[in-house]
C-alpha cells in the first residue's frame, strides 16, 4: 500500500488601501492553478522530484536520495 500527502494553502488578504492579496503555499503533489479571463495560471510549482530538478537537486543538497521503484518514487532523506 502506498501512502501520501499533499495540501494547499490560499489566503486573501485585504490591505488597508483596498487592494487585495492572494498567498498561495503548496506541498507535496499537489498544484494550484487560478482561472483568470478563461486562462489556467499556475500559481505554484510541483514539488515531484520525477519532473522538477530543482527539487531533485535541493533534495541531493540536503543529502537525500531518489529512488524510482516500479510506478513509485520514493524519497530518502537522511538526519540532518
Amino acid at each position: 500500500m502506498e501512502y501520501g500527502c499533499s495540501a494547499i494553502l490560499s489566503h486573501i488578504h485585504v490591505l488597508k488601501d483596498g487592494t487585495y492579496v492572494l498567498n498561495v503555499a503548496n506541498t507535496g503533489l499537489g498544484e494550484a492553478v487560478l482561472c483568470r479571463s478563461g486562462r489556467a495560471v499556475p500559481l505554484t510549482t510541483s514539488h515531484n522530484p520525477a519532473t522538477n530538478a530543482r527539487e531533485r537537486t535541493r533534495i541531493a543538497d540536503s543529502r537525500g536520495f531518489v529512488s524510482q521503484v516500479r510506478h513509485a518514487i520514493n524519497l530518502y532523506l537522511s538526519d540532518i
